[in-house]
C-alpha cells in the first residue's frame, strides 16, 4: 500500500490550520498500524484515530441518517423514536469505550476520545448538552424540508448516500464524501448535513461537490442544486451555483494543491519531511488539538 497524494476538503482545512498537524494527520502516521513500525509512527497513528465528543456527535448523527436514507430506498421508514434511542446507545457505548481504554487494543477498531486522553473533566451538564444536541440533531433532519423533499421522490432517483468517491481535477485526485444525491425534474440535488456552525468553507466543499456530480452524471452546474443543512439549527442553506463560483472554485484547488506539494522534499513520489511543515503560533489553536502531547511533550498540560 503507498501513500499517495490526493486532495479533499478535509485535507485542505487541516493544511490551512497547522502544517505540523497536517504532515502527522497525512504523512507521520503511515505504517502505525503495523506491528514493525517505531513507538513514534505508532503514536502519530494513535493520535490520528482519536476523536472528540463534537466529532462523535456529527459521526453518529451521520452514521444515522445515512440508515434512515438507506432504508427509505428500500421502502422503510425509520421512526424518530428507534433513531434516537440508537443514537444516545452509540454515544454511551462508544463513551465506555473510551473510558475502559479499549483504544489501546486496537486505535482503529475502538473509540478514543480528546477528552479522555487528556483528562478534559466533562460535568453531569456537559452530559446532558450532549444528549440535547443529538435530540435536537435528530428532530432537525426529521423536521428538515429537505427530509419531506426526499421522502416524495423516487426510490430509483436516489444518486448517492454516504458514499466516498473521487474525480481527476488536473491530473490530481479530488476525493469527495456526498451525503446524499438525487435526481428530479432532469436536476441534480445534493445534501450536505452539518451538525455545527455555518463556516465559510461549507459552501467552497460543496462546490468541490457539484464539480465531482458535473463529471460523474454529465450534468451541466446550471442543472445541479446544492444545500447544507444545518440540522442542528434546522436551517437549510441554497449556495448559489455559478459559472464565477466554479471559476473560483476550481482556482482555489489550483492554489491549495500547489501549496501542499511544494512543501514536499519529492512531489512525484509524495514524499514529506517533518523539517518542511512548522508548527502553528497559535497556543488556542494547539490546546484542541489531538497532537498536542507530540509538539509539546513536556508542558502540553499547561496550554490554555
Amino acid at each position: 500500500m503507498q501513500n499517495e497524494f490526493s486532495w479533499s476538503s478535509s485535507r485542505a482545512r487541516s493544511f490551512s490550520t497547522c502544517k505540523r498537524k497536517y504532515y502527522f494527520q497525512y504523512y507521520g502516521h503511515w505504517g502505525g498500524w503495523l506491528s514493525k513500525s517505531d513507538d513514534l509512527t505508532k503514536k502519530i497513528y494513535l493520535l490520528k484515530k482519536m476523536t472528540s465528543i463534537p466529532q462523535l456527535i456529527g459521526s453518529i448523527i451521520h452514521f444515522q441518517i445515512e440508515n434512515i436514507l438507506k432504508e427509505l430506498k428500500k421502502g422503510s421508514i425509520v421512526s424518530r423514536d428507534k433513531v434516537l434511542k440508537e443514537s444516545l446507545n452509540s454515544f454511551k457505548r462508544s463513551w465506555n469505550e473510551s473510558k475502559e481504554k479499549k483504544w489501546k487494543q486496537s486505535p482503529k477498531d475502538f473509540t478514543n476520545l480528546f477528552e479522555h486522553y487528556y483528562s478534559v473533566d466533562q460535568s453531569r451538564e456537559d452530559l446532558l448538552k450532549v444528549k440535547d444536541k443529538i435530540e435536537t440533531c435528530i428532530s432537525g433532519f426529521f423536521d428538515s424540508d429537505s427530509y419531506k423533499f426526499i421522502k416524495q421522490v423516487s426510490n430509483s432517483d436516489i444518486l448517492s448516500i454516504e458514499q466516498l468517491s473521487s474525480f481527476d481535477f488536473e491530473n490530481t485526485k479530488v476525493y469527495v464524501n456526498l451525503d446524499f444525491a438525487l435526481k428530479h425534474d432532469g436536476k441534480i440535488y445534493i445534501y450536505d448535513w452539518k451538525t455545527g456552525q455555518k463556516v465559510q468553507e461549507d459552501e467552497r466543499q460543496l462546490s468541490v461537490y457539484a464539480m465531482y456530480a458535473n463529471q460523474r452524471w454529465d450534468k451541466n452546474y446550471d442543472l445541479i442544486r446544492i444545500f447544507d443543512v444545518y440540522i442542528y439549527s434546522n436551517l437549510p442553506v441554497k449556495v448559489k451555483l455559478n459559472i464565477k463560483s466554479i471559476h473560483d472554485t476550481k482556482k482555489y484547488l489550483r492554489k491549495s494543491i500547489k501549496e501542499m506539494k511544494s512543501s514536499l522534499v519529492d512531489d512525484e513520489k509524495n514524499i514529506a519531511s517533518i523539517d518542511n511543515f512548522p508548527m502553528i503560533e497559535n497556543i488556542n489553536i494547539c490546546n484542541r488539538c489531538q497532537y498536542k502531547s507530540l509538539c509539546y511533550p513536556e508542558n502540553w498540560k499547561n496550554l490554555k
